[in-house]
């Protein structure tokens, strides 16, 4: 019997382009799923079906939830979910966290949390609207009139910083920390703490994060061994293999023949934005 895959995205509102890379569905016809998630950037998340558990470092076990925000992970975490799996989502940008909702990254970093206490009860009655739908653009228009009118202010330093932040994470290979700090103008202290704020991890984590998905990234473009030369932004092949499963939850060779479909497909060459992966 085939299982089916779907998976597709629609863009969010002009308006939301800050707050919101991305709106997707996906449908997953399979009656069990067990697997990792890379280390990604949060989501928002409507749960449909599929009904589990995120398994976390240290054994803790997170439900899912109708309405689910889970943060910026730097961390591969595990899943066991009976399917079949339908899930709407939102791929969070770090002026989410506190553009729409008041909430600090970190305090949701490596987590998956309830949503109905930020988001408030209206977010469970969009839920049982979307409930059933398949159309991902129709659904994103529905979620762009929940979320246009919780647009907030954010501080125009704090802006210009997380600039400052993203322009540092697009070079390849990323500069040391210094050279953001320099960029910055201000103490390593200060852009720590407003890199914690936005991105959910300090910008030496942010810096080994990236490094290792772009390196997973071109791992997916590649048949065959894998070449020395992806190893050059480590100390070794051997910390290049760390790195990966770290971040990844498998190791070089287990990306190239084990990776599940999402990860294949949202890693590969062709969809991974190698020069803003924090997107």
């Amino acid at each position: 019997m085939v299982r089916a895959l779907e998976l597709s995205f629609a863009p969010p509102a002009p308006e939301l382009a800050p707050y919101v890379s991305a709106y997707y569905h996906v449908y997953f016809d399979y009656p069990l799923i067990e697997d990792f998630e890379r280390a990604d950037v949060g989501y928002l998340r409507f749960m449909f079906g599929g009904h589990g558990f995120y398994h976390y470092p240290g054994g803790r076990r997170m439900p899912d939830r109708p309405v689910m925000l889970l943060g910026p992970a730097s961390i591969a975490v595990g899943y066991s979910m009976a399917g079949p799996l339908n899930s709407f989502g939102c791929v969070l940008l770090p002026e989410f966290w506190g553009g729409i909702v008041d909430a600090s990254a970190c305090d949701y970093a490596n987590d998956a949390r309830d949503g109905v206490p930020l988001l408030g009860e209206e977010s469970l009655d969009l839920h049982r609207r979307m409930n059933g739908m398949r159309d991902v653009i129709a659904m994103g228009q529905m979620m762009d009139a929940f979320l246009l009118p919780r647009i907030k202010p954010l501080p125009d330093d704090h802006r210009a910083i997380i600039g400052k932040i993203g322009d540092w994470l697009s070079c390849m290979p990323i500069p040391v920390p210094a050279a953001l700090y320099d960029a910055c103008n201000l103490s390593p202290r200060q852009v720590m703490r407003i890199a914690n704020r936005y991105f959910g991890a300090p910008p030496k984590l942010l810096a080994r994060k990236f490094r290792a998905l772009r390196t997973a990234s071109r791992l997916l473009g590649i048949r065959g061994p894998v070449p020395n030369h992806l190893a050059d932004e480590y100390s070794d092949r051997a910390h290049m293999a760390r790195e990966v499963k770290h971040f990844t939850g498998l190791t070089p060779r287990g990306l190239q023949v084990r990776s599940n479909p999402i990860m294949q497909m949202t890693l590969h060459p062709d969809n991974f934005r190698a020069q803003a992966p924090w997107t």
